[in-house]
């Protein structure tokens, strides 16, 4: 009885007008401090189950470098460690805006010393993003964001990433995309990531008629071995060569095994109302293969 009578009256000081506005106050110093950058939001909430601070009508500008405005920012922090001279936030979900970022990119000599062989994408956050981040993120989610890096934009519905000791979870979902004149309705990418692998648990990629999906695994050794299976369903309008293979629509499965030096690869499939320069056909079933080396 005790334990609720204090609980509840813990929960009365936060949620009271003056606590908020200490709270307020504070967070907007510390994230302003953290990162760097001007740090504005209209309202104010904190929540005990879970354990988070919301901000609303949230505004973060650094110059030339960060924009950002979003309806709502979560940040997944203790309620004690305002009374304290750093906040440890352990998780950050933003919610229906925009984030605008301007990367300087590297130089050509840097460039040239990219070498496929020699990245880990475990080790690649770790030493090259995670050691520039102030805080020790547990979770960063994005929802309905709208995404600018320098001039490309990118409208996501969702995006997940939970970095654990050991292995790092990825999920996300990108809408209305255009790359190198293709335009992609949905892109969908959910993952695991460790020292070894790249599990690839669902890809899934949608344009006007066409329809490619993926699983599998890439091993994180020099020569990124991986075994993939996909789907095909289309009309090959990506190819963007109607005179050589055009068709109402296609059912297509292909297996591929191999890494950087070697490609194997299986195919079976249905394609129906084939039409090109070279043939007229109702229907046909396939069995392909192909091998380099």
């Amino acid at each position: 009885m005790l334990l609720f009578i204090i609980t509840g009256a813990i929960w009365n000081i936060i949620r009271s007008p003056y606590f908020i506005e200490i709270a307020s106050t504070k967070v907007n110093d510390i994230i302003s401090r953290e990162i760097d950058a001007e740090v504005q939001f209209r309202g104010f909430d904190v929540s005990l189950i879970p354990l988070r601070t919301s901000l609303y009508d949230v505004n973060i500008n650094k110059f030339g470098e960060l924009s950002v405005r979003v309806a709502q920012l979560d940040l997944s922090f203790s309620v004690w460690d305002l009374f304290k001279s750093h906040i440890n936030i352990s998780g950050i979900a933003i919610s229906d805006g925009y984030v605008i970022l301007n990367i300087k990119s590297e130089s050509k000599k840097e460039n040239k010393s990219f070498d496929l062989t020699k990245i880990n994408a475990f080790d690649f956050y770790k030493t090259k993003i995670s050691e520039k981040i102030p805080f020790d993120i547990k979770s960063v989610e994005l929802n309905e964001i709208d995404l600018q890096v320098n001039e490309d934009v990118y409208n996501i519905s969702r995006f997940v990433f939970k970095p654990y000791r050991y292995s790092y979870e990825l999920m996300s979902e990108f809408r209305n995309l255009s790359y190198k004149g293709y335009e992609i309705a949905l892109l969908k990418l959910d993952a695991e990531i460790d020292q070894k692998k790249i599990r690839l648990i669902d890809f899934k990629a949608i344009t006007g008629s066409e329809e490619i999906g993926a699983f599998g695994e890439i091993d994180q050794n020099k020569k990124k071995t991986f075994k993939i299976q996909a789907t095909y369903n289309g009309d090959f309008s990506l190819l963007k060569m109607p005179d050589i293979l055009n068709c109402a629509k296609s059912e297509n499965i292909i297996n591929i095994n191999g890494n950087l030096e070697k490609i194997s690869a299986t195919s079976k499939g249905e394609l129906v109302g084939v039409k090109s320069k070279y043939a007229l056909i109702d229907k046909v079933n396939y069995v392909a293969s192909y091998q380099n080396g």
